[in-house]
This record gives structure tokens, C-alpha cells and sequence, in this order.
């Protein structure tokens, strides 16, 4: 049986592994993530009475760590986990 501390010792070599292979990603993949973090960050420019208005900030409060999470379920669980698997 495996305990916890293996168990905690192979996810932690798991995320390292897929810190160190973003380099190797795709350039599509890479692009995916970053609109996905800068759709987060940013509304959509909105027209009001036929003007653009100035984007707004969606999250004002929200750091990238507190954003991460969304981009990975965007781009870690269709792309890379599959490979994994």
C-alpha cells in the first residue's frame, strides 16, 4: 500500500515534470493559455451608444494564483492529462 508521504513525493514530481515541459508545448497550447488568462483579467470591450467603451478589469481583487486554477482546467485537462493517460 502506498503511504502518504510516496503519494505526496510522486505528485510533487509529477507537477515538476509538467512545470519543466511547458517549454515544450506547443505554441497553440501556450497561446490558449494566455487568452484564457487575459479573457479573465479583461472584459470585452462593450459598445454603448455606438462608442467603445475602455475595457474593464473583471477581477480587480483576483491575482494570477487565484486565476490558475481556471486555466488549468482549460488547458492541462484536455491536452496535456490525455497524454498522460
Amino acid at each position: 500500500m502506498v503511504d502518504l508521504q510516496e503519494l505526496r513525493f510522486l505528485c510533487v514530481e509529477t507537477v515538476k515534470g509538467l512545470v519543466k515541459s511547458t517549454v515544450q508545448l506547443p505554441y497553440t497550447v501556450k497561446m490558449l493559455a494566455r487568452e484564457t488568462l487575459l479573457a479573465l483579467r479583461v472584459c470585452q470591450s462593450s459598445r454603448i451608444a455606438g462608442y467603445l467603451a475602455d475595457p474593464q478589469i473583471k477581477y480587480p481583487d483576483a491575482y494570477d494564483d487565484d486565476l490558475t486554477p481556471i486555466i488549468a482546467r482549460t488547458v492541462v485537462l484536455p491536452f496535456i492529462l490525455p497524454a498522460l493517460m
